[in-house]
C-alpha cells in the first residue's frame, strides 16, 4: 500500500514538473496579515498576478529554496493606470520581509513567462501582441529550471532576456537629502518606477528620520531577468532600496540580468554585503539622494555584448559599473533635479547648489569587471557593447571606496571624478 502511494506520488510530481503547474501559489492581493510563501501552506513556485505590496505592518516570509515567478506585463504603460502591470513585489514603509535562504536552497525570483513549444524563447502567441504570454495552469515555464539552468542574457535570436517581470522593491523610513516636492513631508517622497497616481501614495512613499529603520532581511536570494516598466518611461532596477535603514540585513543577493540598474540606493543607510550583479543594463551599482551606507564585498561583471543588430542589452548596454550621486541630477529633465535639500545661506536669500548632506557612503572591497574583454578572449556572442565607464564619482558624492578593483574598461577610465553640473563632489 504505502509502496503504491509511493509511487504514485512520484508520478504525480513527474507530470506536475512536465506541465510546470504542481503545486503552485498564485497571488493576486497584497499581503496585509503576516504570510508565509513556501511550505505546505503557500506552496512554491509562487505566481505574482500583479503588484503585490506588503503593508499595513505585516511580514511577508520566504522559506529557502521557494521560487516566486512575476507575471510579464499584458497592457501598455499609461500614466496613472495600473492595468496590465507585471508581477513585482513592493514592500512598503510599514511592512517587512523575512527572505532567507540558504547557500544550498536559495531564495531565487524570475518571470512567470512561459515556453510551451519550447523553442528557448518566451512564447507571444495568445492574441496579445507584443505582451508576452502569462502562466497559465499546465503551461511550461521559459525558466524551468533556475535552480540548475538559469538562461543565458541573450535568447536565442540574439535580443536580451529582461522586462520579464518587475522586481523587488524596499520602502524604508530612513533619512536622504529629498526635499518636500511630493508633499509628503521633509525627506519624503513617492518612488521611481511605481505609478502616480494609479497606486495609493502611502504605498509608494519612502524617507524619514530613521536611520536605523528595519525592512527586513534578504538572505541568499536571485533577482532574475527583470526591470519591467510599472510607471512610463521609468523601467525598475534589479533591486530598488528607498530610503532603507541599516536595521535591514542584506548579505549574498545576486542581481543577474535587469533591465535597468543592479541596485540602486535612493538615500537611507542601509549596507549590503556579498552583492554580485551580473549584466544590468544600465549602471550596476547606483547610489544617490544621500545615501550613507557602509557595504562591503560587492561584484559585478558589465555587459559586453549588445542585441542582435547592435540594438543596446537593456537600457544602456551597461552603462557604468558605478554612479554615485549625491542627489537625482538628470541633465535632460529640469523636473528630476529639483527635489534635494541645499545648504542655505543664514539669511535664506540663497543657496549652494550642492546637496545637503551629501552622498557619505563607505564601499569597501569591490570588484567590477568592465566591458572589454582581454584580448585575445572575444567572448561576444552576437555585437559588441560600447566601452562602459567604471565607477563615476559626481553631482555632490562625498563618500570613500577602499580596496577595490575596476578593471577591463578600455579606453574609459577605472574612477571618474565628474564636475558635473552642481559643483564637485565634497
Amino acid at each position: 500500500m504505502i509502496r503504491n502511494l509511493a509511487a504514485a506520488a512520484l508520478a504525480l510530481a513527474i507530470a506536475g514538473s512536465a506541465t510546470g503547474s504542481f503545486a503552485e501559489t498564485v497571488v493576486n492581493a497584497d499581503i496585509v496579515a503576516n504570510t508565509t510563501w513556501g511550505g505546505a501552506a503557500n506552496p512554491s513556485p509562487i505566481i505574482l498576478g500583479t503588484t503585490i505590496f506588503v503593508k499595513n505592518g505585516a511580514t511577508l516570509t520566504i522559506l529557502p529554496g521557494t521560487i516566486i515567478r512575476g507575471q510579464p506585463r499584458q497592457a501598455d504603460v499609461v500614466p496613472g493606470s495600473t492595468a496590465g502591470a507585471p508581477g513585482t513585489v513592493i514592500v512598503t514603509q510599514n511592512g517587512r520581509i523575512n527572505a532567507v535562504g540558504t547557500a544550498t536552497s536559495p531564495i531565487i525570483f524570475t518571470t512567470a513567462a512561459i515556453d510551451n513549444n519550447q523553442d528557448g524563447n518566451p512564447d507571444d502567441v495568445d492574441g496579445n501582441p507584443g505582451f508576452l504570454d502569462p502562466w497559465t495552469p499546465g503551461a511550461t515555464y521559459w525558466d524551468s529550471d533556475p535552480v540548475n539552468h538559469p538562461p543565458a542574457p541573450l535568447d536565442r535570436a540574439g535580443f536580451g532576456n529582461v522586462q520579464y517581470w518587475g522586481s523587488l522593491v524596499l520602502l524604508g523610513n530612513a533619512p536622504g537629502n529629498l526635499a518636500d516636492k511630493c508633499g509628503e513631508g521633509f525627506g519624503k517622497c513617492t518612488v521611481e518606477g511605481l505609478t502616480i497616481p494609479g497606486y495609493p501614495i502611502a504605498d509608494c512613499t519612502y524617507g524619514g528620520n530613521l536611520p536605523h529603520d528595519n525592512s527586513g532581511i534578504l538572505k541568499y536570494v536571485s533577482l532574475r531577468f527583470g526591470g519591467d516598466q510599472i510607471g512610463a518611461d521609468n523601467e525598475l532596477n534589479g533591486l530598488s532600496l528607498a530610503g532603507v535603514g541599516d536595521g535591514t540585513t542584506i548579505d549574498n543577493v545576486e542581481v543577474y540580468v535587469n533591465f535597468d540598474d543592479g541596485v540602486e540606493f535612493f538615500g537611507g543607510t542601509v549596507g549590503i554585503k556579498h552583492f554580485a550583479v551580473f549584466f544590468a543594463g544600465d549602471d550596476q551599482f547606483d547610489l544617490d539622494e544621500g545615501y550613507t551606507g557602509t557595504s562591503q564585498f560587492m561584484f559585478a561583471v558589465m555587459p559586453f555584448f549588445n542585441e542582435n543588430g547592435g540594438t543596446p542589452f537593456g537600457s544602456g548596454s551597461g552603462d557604468k559599473g558605478g554612479e554615485w550621486d549625491g542627489d537625482n541630477y538628470r541633465p535632460d529633465s529640469a523636473a528630476q533635479n529639483d527635489n534635494v535639500t541645499t545648504k542655505q545661506r543664514i539669511d535664506l536669500g540663497s543657496s549652494n547648489s550642492q546637496p545637503n548632506p551629501l552622498s557619505n557612503p563607505a564601499m569597501y572591497n569591490m570588484t567590477i569587471i568592465g566591458s572589454t574583454p582581454t584580448a585575445p578572449q572575444d567572448f561576444t556572442p552576437v555585437s559588441a557593447a560600447a566601452t562602459n565607464r567604471g565607477i563615476q564619482f559626481r553631482n555632490g558624492f562625498a563618500g570613500n571606496l577602499f580596496n577595490s578593483i575596476v578593471t577591463n574598461t578600455g579606453a574609459e577610465t577605472g574612477i571618474e571624478v565628474d564636475m558635473g553640473a552642481t559643483g564637485a563632489p565634497g
